[in-house]
Protein backbone atom coordinates (compact mmCIF):
# COMPACT_ATOMS: atom_id res chain seq x y z
CA UNK A 1 0.00 0.00 0.00
CA UNK A 2 1.11 3.59 -0.59
CA UNK A 3 2.26 5.53 2.44
CA UNK A 4 0.51 8.65 3.69
CA UNK A 5 2.11 11.69 5.23
CA UNK A 6 0.25 13.62 7.90
CA UNK A 7 1.45 17.06 6.88
CA UNK A 8 1.98 18.22 3.31
CA UNK A 9 3.71 21.32 4.74
CA UNK A 10 6.65 19.14 5.77
CA UNK A 11 8.86 20.69 3.15
CA UNK A 12 12.13 19.59 1.63
CA UNK A 13 14.60 22.24 0.52
CA UNK A 14 15.53 20.39 -2.66
CA UNK A 15 11.95 20.64 -3.93
CA UNK A 16 11.74 24.28 -2.84
CA UNK A 17 14.80 25.02 -4.98
CA UNK A 18 13.30 23.15 -7.92
CA UNK A 19 10.08 25.15 -7.56
CA UNK A 20 12.02 28.44 -7.53
CA UNK A 21 14.12 27.44 -10.54
CA UNK A 22 10.97 26.30 -12.37
CA UNK A 23 9.30 29.66 -11.70
CA UNK A 24 12.28 31.58 -13.07
CA UNK A 25 12.35 29.20 -16.06
CA UNK A 26 8.71 30.00 -16.87
CA UNK A 27 9.56 33.69 -16.74
CA UNK A 28 12.52 33.04 -19.05
CA UNK A 29 10.25 31.20 -21.52
CA UNK A 30 8.03 34.28 -21.77
CA UNK A 31 10.89 36.82 -21.79
CA UNK A 32 12.67 34.85 -24.51
CA UNK A 33 9.46 34.48 -26.53
CA UNK A 34 9.25 38.26 -26.76
CA UNK A 35 12.25 37.96 -29.10
CA UNK A 36 12.16 34.39 -30.41
CA UNK A 37 8.44 34.68 -31.21
CA UNK A 38 9.24 37.10 -34.02
CA UNK A 39 11.27 34.58 -36.02
CA UNK A 40 10.80 31.10 -34.51
CA UNK A 41 9.43 29.85 -37.84
CA UNK A 42 12.30 31.33 -39.85
CA UNK A 43 15.44 29.32 -39.13
CA UNK A 44 18.38 31.29 -40.53
CA UNK A 45 21.28 29.40 -38.96
CA UNK A 46 22.29 32.39 -36.83
CA UNK A 47 23.75 32.02 -33.34
CA UNK A 48 20.98 34.24 -31.95
CA UNK A 49 18.24 31.97 -33.37
CA UNK A 50 20.01 28.86 -32.02
CA UNK A 51 20.38 30.33 -28.53
CA UNK A 52 16.79 31.59 -28.38
CA UNK A 53 15.53 28.22 -29.57
CA UNK A 54 17.63 26.37 -26.98
CA UNK A 55 16.32 28.65 -24.22
CA UNK A 56 12.78 27.85 -25.37
CA UNK A 57 13.54 24.12 -25.12
CA UNK A 58 15.72 23.92 -21.99
CA UNK A 59 13.19 25.81 -19.84
CA UNK A 60 10.28 23.50 -20.74
CA UNK A 61 10.84 21.27 -17.68
CA UNK A 62 9.30 24.05 -15.58
CA UNK A 63 5.56 23.35 -15.84
CA UNK A 64 5.92 19.54 -15.59
CA UNK A 65 8.13 19.93 -12.51
CA UNK A 66 5.65 22.38 -10.94
CA UNK A 67 2.95 19.73 -11.27
CA UNK A 68 5.15 16.85 -10.11
CA UNK A 69 6.13 18.79 -6.97
CA UNK A 70 2.47 19.61 -6.23
CA UNK A 71 1.41 16.00 -6.68
CA UNK A 72 4.32 14.74 -4.58
CA UNK A 73 3.13 16.69 -1.54
CA UNK A 74 -0.63 16.92 -2.02
CA UNK A 75 -1.61 13.34 -2.89
CA UNK A 76 0.16 11.60 0.07
CA UNK A 77 -1.40 14.05 2.53
CA UNK A 78 -4.08 12.36 4.62
CA UNK A 79 -6.11 15.59 4.68
CA UNK A 80 -6.46 15.54 0.88
CA UNK A 81 -8.84 12.58 1.21
CA UNK A 82 -11.18 14.85 3.18
CA UNK A 83 -12.74 16.70 0.24
CA UNK A 84 -14.40 19.37 2.37
CA UNK A 85 -11.19 20.37 4.15
CA UNK A 86 -9.10 20.13 0.99
CA UNK A 87 -11.45 22.30 -1.08
CA UNK A 88 -11.58 24.86 1.72
CA UNK A 89 -7.79 24.97 1.71
CA UNK A 90 -7.65 25.32 -2.10
CA UNK A 91 -10.35 27.99 -2.05
CA UNK A 92 -8.43 30.15 0.44
CA UNK A 93 -4.89 29.52 -0.75
CA UNK A 94 -5.34 29.14 -4.52
CA UNK A 95 -8.75 30.15 -5.86
CA UNK A 96 -9.39 33.40 -3.96
CA UNK A 97 -5.91 34.92 -4.45
CA UNK A 98 -5.95 33.88 -8.11
CA UNK A 99 -9.42 35.38 -8.61
CA UNK A 100 -8.36 38.66 -6.96
CA UNK A 101 -5.20 38.85 -9.07
CA UNK A 102 -7.10 38.11 -12.30
CA UNK A 103 -9.60 40.88 -11.47
CA UNK A 104 -6.69 43.22 -10.77
CA UNK A 105 -4.99 42.34 -14.07
CA UNK A 106 -8.30 42.61 -15.95
CA UNK A 107 -8.86 46.14 -14.62
CA UNK A 108 -5.40 47.16 -15.81
CA UNK A 109 -6.10 45.62 -19.21
CA UNK A 110 -9.48 47.40 -19.46
CA UNK A 111 -7.83 50.74 -18.67
CA UNK A 112 -5.24 50.00 -21.35
CA UNK A 113 -7.95 49.15 -23.89
CA UNK A 114 -9.90 52.33 -23.10
CA UNK A 115 -6.96 54.71 -23.44
CA UNK A 116 -4.74 52.89 -25.93
CA UNK A 117 -7.26 50.88 -27.91
CA UNK A 118 -7.24 47.18 -28.65
CA UNK A 119 -9.37 44.14 -29.35
CA UNK A 120 -12.14 43.78 -26.72
CA UNK A 121 -13.29 40.48 -28.20
CA UNK A 122 -9.87 38.86 -27.83
CA UNK A 123 -9.66 40.17 -24.27
CA UNK A 124 -13.06 38.70 -23.36
CA UNK A 125 -12.27 35.34 -24.95
CA UNK A 126 -8.90 35.17 -23.18
CA UNK A 127 -10.64 35.47 -19.80
CA UNK A 128 -12.87 32.55 -20.74
CA UNK A 129 -10.39 30.18 -22.38
CA UNK A 130 -7.54 30.83 -19.92
CA UNK A 131 -5.06 32.47 -22.28
CA UNK A 132 -5.30 35.81 -20.43
CA UNK A 133 -1.76 36.96 -19.55
CA UNK A 134 -0.43 33.38 -19.90
CA UNK A 135 -2.51 32.28 -16.93
CA UNK A 136 -3.71 29.07 -18.60
CA UNK A 137 -1.73 27.10 -16.01
CA UNK A 138 -3.88 28.50 -13.18
CA UNK A 139 -7.12 27.53 -14.91
CA UNK A 140 -5.79 24.04 -15.60
CA UNK A 141 -4.44 23.65 -12.05
CA UNK A 142 -7.86 24.32 -10.51
CA UNK A 143 -9.21 21.47 -12.61
CA UNK A 144 -6.51 19.15 -11.28
CA UNK A 145 -7.19 20.18 -7.68
CA UNK A 146 -10.87 19.42 -8.21
CA UNK A 147 -9.93 15.77 -8.86
CA UNK A 148 -7.15 15.49 -6.22
CA UNK A 149 -9.27 14.04 -3.32
CA UNK A 150 -10.46 11.18 -5.52
CA UNK A 151 -6.90 10.49 -6.71
CA UNK A 152 -5.63 10.52 -3.12
CA UNK A 153 -8.10 7.79 -2.15
CA UNK A 154 -7.24 5.69 -5.21
CA UNK A 155 -3.47 5.89 -4.73
CA UNK A 156 -3.78 4.70 -1.13
CA UNK A 157 -5.23 1.41 -2.39
CA UNK A 158 -2.37 0.65 -4.79
CA UNK A 159 1.06 -0.85 -4.21
CA UNK A 160 4.05 1.42 -4.81
CA UNK A 161 5.15 -0.53 -7.91
CA UNK A 162 1.65 -0.65 -9.41
CA UNK A 163 1.21 3.07 -8.75
CA UNK A 164 4.52 3.94 -10.43
CA UNK A 165 3.82 1.71 -13.44
CA UNK A 166 0.31 3.13 -13.80
CA UNK A 167 1.65 6.69 -13.56
CA UNK A 168 4.20 6.09 -16.33
CA UNK A 169 1.54 4.55 -18.59
CA UNK A 170 -0.73 7.52 -17.78
CA UNK A 171 1.97 9.98 -18.89
CA UNK A 172 2.61 8.08 -22.13
CA UNK A 173 -1.13 8.10 -22.83
CA UNK A 174 -1.24 11.86 -22.12
CA UNK A 175 1.66 12.50 -24.53
CA UNK A 176 -0.07 10.53 -27.29
CA UNK A 177 -3.38 12.24 -26.54
CA UNK A 178 -2.08 15.81 -26.58
CA UNK A 179 -0.02 15.27 -29.71
CA UNK A 180 -3.07 14.09 -31.62
CA UNK A 181 -5.53 16.69 -30.31
CA UNK A 182 -6.21 20.38 -30.75
CA UNK A 183 -7.77 21.78 -27.57
CA UNK A 184 -8.14 25.54 -27.49
CA UNK A 185 -9.30 25.99 -23.87
CA UNK A 186 -6.94 25.53 -20.92
CA UNK A 187 -9.61 24.05 -18.63
CA UNK A 188 -10.71 21.56 -21.30
CA UNK A 189 -11.00 18.13 -19.68
CA UNK A 190 -8.47 16.76 -22.18
CA UNK A 191 -5.89 19.36 -21.13
CA UNK A 192 -6.58 18.90 -17.41
CA UNK A 193 -6.39 15.10 -17.52
CA UNK A 194 -3.23 15.15 -19.67
CA UNK A 195 -1.38 17.40 -17.23
CA UNK A 196 -2.82 15.38 -14.38
CA UNK A 197 -0.37 12.66 -15.47
CA UNK A 198 2.56 14.79 -14.24
CA UNK A 199 0.72 15.46 -10.97
CA UNK A 200 0.30 11.73 -10.31
CA UNK A 201 3.77 10.78 -11.54
CA UNK A 202 5.41 13.29 -9.19
CA UNK A 203 3.87 11.51 -6.20
CA UNK A 204 4.86 8.07 -7.50
CA UNK A 205 8.42 9.15 -8.30
CA UNK A 206 8.99 10.88 -4.96
CA UNK A 207 7.74 7.85 -3.08
CA UNK A 208 9.98 5.56 -5.12
CA UNK A 209 13.06 7.79 -4.89
CA UNK A 210 12.65 8.32 -1.14
CA UNK A 211 13.08 4.57 -0.68
CA UNK A 212 16.08 4.22 -2.99
CA UNK A 213 19.56 5.62 -3.41
CA UNK A 214 20.88 6.62 -6.81
CA UNK A 215 23.68 4.35 -8.00
CA UNK A 216 27.12 5.80 -8.80
CA UNK A 217 27.04 7.34 -12.23
CA UNK A 218 23.28 7.92 -12.15
CA UNK A 219 23.64 11.71 -12.26
CA UNK A 220 25.93 11.43 -15.29
CA UNK A 221 23.41 9.14 -17.02
CA UNK A 222 20.51 11.49 -16.25
CA UNK A 223 22.58 14.43 -17.48
CA UNK A 224 23.33 12.64 -20.77
CA UNK A 225 19.62 11.85 -21.25
CA UNK A 226 18.77 15.53 -20.65
CA UNK A 227 21.38 16.66 -23.21
CA UNK A 228 20.06 14.08 -25.69
CA UNK A 229 16.47 15.29 -25.20
CA UNK A 230 17.49 18.92 -25.74
CA UNK A 231 19.52 18.02 -28.84
CA UNK A 232 16.72 15.95 -30.38
CA UNK A 233 14.22 18.75 -29.71
CA UNK A 234 16.48 21.30 -31.38
CA UNK A 235 17.10 19.06 -34.40
CA UNK A 236 13.38 18.31 -34.71
CA UNK A 237 12.62 22.02 -34.68
CA UNK A 238 15.24 22.80 -37.35
CA UNK A 239 14.67 19.94 -39.76
CA UNK A 240 11.13 18.68 -39.17
CA UNK A 241 8.63 21.09 -37.56
CA UNK A 242 8.37 24.06 -35.19
CA UNK A 243 5.11 22.61 -33.79
CA UNK A 244 6.36 22.60 -30.19
CA UNK A 245 7.58 26.19 -30.33
CA UNK A 246 4.23 27.88 -29.89
CA UNK A 247 1.56 25.31 -28.91
CA UNK A 248 1.16 26.15 -25.22
CA UNK A 249 -0.85 23.09 -24.19
CA UNK A 250 1.30 20.65 -26.16
CA UNK A 251 4.85 21.98 -25.83
CA UNK A 252 5.18 20.59 -22.30
CA UNK A 253 3.98 17.15 -23.37
CA UNK A 254 6.31 16.44 -26.26
CA UNK A 255 8.12 13.08 -25.71
CA UNK A 256 11.57 14.64 -25.27
CA UNK A 257 10.35 17.38 -22.90
CA UNK A 258 8.46 14.82 -20.80
CA UNK A 259 11.58 12.65 -20.45
CA UNK A 260 13.76 15.69 -19.77
CA UNK A 261 11.36 16.86 -17.03
CA UNK A 262 11.27 13.46 -15.34
CA UNK A 263 15.09 13.34 -15.32
CA UNK A 264 15.30 16.82 -13.78
CA UNK A 265 12.77 15.85 -11.09
CA UNK A 266 14.69 12.65 -10.24
CA UNK A 267 17.98 14.55 -10.00
CA UNK A 268 16.52 17.10 -7.58
CA UNK A 269 14.74 14.41 -5.55
CA UNK A 270 18.11 13.17 -4.27
CA UNK A 271 19.75 16.59 -3.93
CA UNK A 272 20.97 17.26 -0.41
CA UNK A 273 20.24 20.89 0.50
CA UNK A 274 20.82 22.21 4.02
CA UNK A 275 19.54 25.78 3.67
CA UNK A 276 15.89 26.79 3.99
CA UNK A 277 14.32 28.26 0.84
CA UNK A 278 10.69 27.83 1.90
CA UNK A 279 9.92 31.57 2.20
CA UNK A 280 11.01 32.25 -1.38
CA UNK A 281 9.34 29.07 -2.61
CA UNK A 282 6.05 30.12 -1.01
CA UNK A 283 6.04 33.30 -3.14
CA UNK A 284 6.45 31.46 -6.46
CA UNK A 285 2.70 31.02 -6.98
CA UNK A 286 1.97 34.76 -6.77
CA UNK A 287 5.18 35.65 -8.64
CA UNK A 288 4.01 33.45 -11.51
CA UNK A 289 0.70 35.31 -11.70
CA UNK A 290 2.28 38.76 -11.54
CA UNK A 291 5.14 38.16 -13.96
CA UNK A 292 3.15 38.42 -17.17
CA UNK A 293 2.02 42.00 -16.69
CA UNK A 294 5.43 42.98 -15.30
CA UNK A 295 6.97 41.31 -18.35
CA UNK A 296 4.84 43.43 -20.67
CA UNK A 297 6.06 46.59 -18.93
CA UNK A 298 9.73 45.55 -18.92
CA UNK A 299 9.67 44.35 -22.52
CA UNK A 300 8.45 47.72 -23.72
CA UNK A 301 11.43 49.38 -22.05
CA UNK A 302 14.21 46.85 -22.67
CA UNK A 303 13.39 45.59 -26.17
CA UNK A 304 15.27 48.40 -27.94
CA UNK A 305 17.90 48.86 -25.23
CA UNK A 306 20.58 46.94 -27.09
CA UNK A 307 21.07 45.56 -30.60
CA UNK A 308 21.97 42.20 -29.08
CA UNK A 309 18.70 40.41 -28.18
CA UNK A 310 20.51 37.90 -25.93
CA UNK A 311 21.77 40.76 -23.73
CA UNK A 312 18.25 42.21 -23.66
CA UNK A 313 16.80 38.85 -22.64
CA UNK A 314 19.19 38.59 -19.69
CA UNK A 315 18.52 42.14 -18.51
CA UNK A 316 14.77 41.73 -18.93
CA UNK A 317 14.80 38.40 -17.04
CA UNK A 318 16.59 39.92 -14.04
CA UNK A 319 14.08 42.79 -13.89
CA UNK A 320 11.06 40.50 -14.27
CA UNK A 321 12.28 38.10 -11.57
CA UNK A 322 13.05 40.86 -9.05
CA UNK A 323 9.85 42.81 -9.67
CA UNK A 324 7.61 39.71 -9.76
CA UNK A 325 8.85 38.34 -6.46
CA UNK A 326 8.64 41.82 -4.92
CA UNK A 327 5.02 42.12 -6.08
CA UNK A 328 4.35 38.61 -4.75
CA UNK A 329 5.73 39.55 -1.34
CA UNK A 330 3.57 42.68 -1.16
CA UNK A 331 0.46 40.78 -2.24
CA UNK A 332 1.15 38.01 0.27
CA UNK A 333 1.34 40.52 3.12
CA UNK A 334 -1.91 42.18 1.96
CA UNK A 335 -3.68 38.83 1.54
CA UNK A 336 -2.72 37.79 5.08
CA UNK A 337 -4.23 41.02 6.41
CA UNK A 338 -7.40 40.46 4.37
CA UNK A 339 -7.78 36.96 5.80
CA UNK A 340 -7.38 38.30 9.33
CA UNK A 341 -10.13 40.84 8.71
CA UNK A 342 -12.33 38.08 7.32
CA UNK A 343 -11.49 36.00 10.42
CA UNK A 344 -10.90 32.93 8.29
CA UNK A 345 -9.01 29.95 9.66
CA UNK A 346 -7.09 27.80 7.21
CA UNK A 347 -6.64 24.11 7.76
Amino acid sequence: MNAQCTDCQARKANYDILRIISTISVMLIHVNWGYFGDNFDNYDGSIVWMIESLINIVTRFSIPCFLMISGAFILPNSRTCNARLFYKHVFLKIFMPTFILIIFLAIIKIIQLIFCGGDWTSFSLSLINGSFYNLWYMYMLLGIYAIAPVLAMIRNRLSVNSYLAGSIIFLIWAILSQNTSDQMVSWNIGVVVSYLSYFVLGDALKQTMDAKALKPGSYAMLGLIIILCISLSQLFRIYVSNYYSFRAYFAFLSPTIALLSVCVFIMFSKLNVKHDFSKISFLTFYAYVFHTIILEFCHGIIRNYNNNPIVNILIELVLVVLLSFSAALIFDLLWKRIKKVMIVDEI
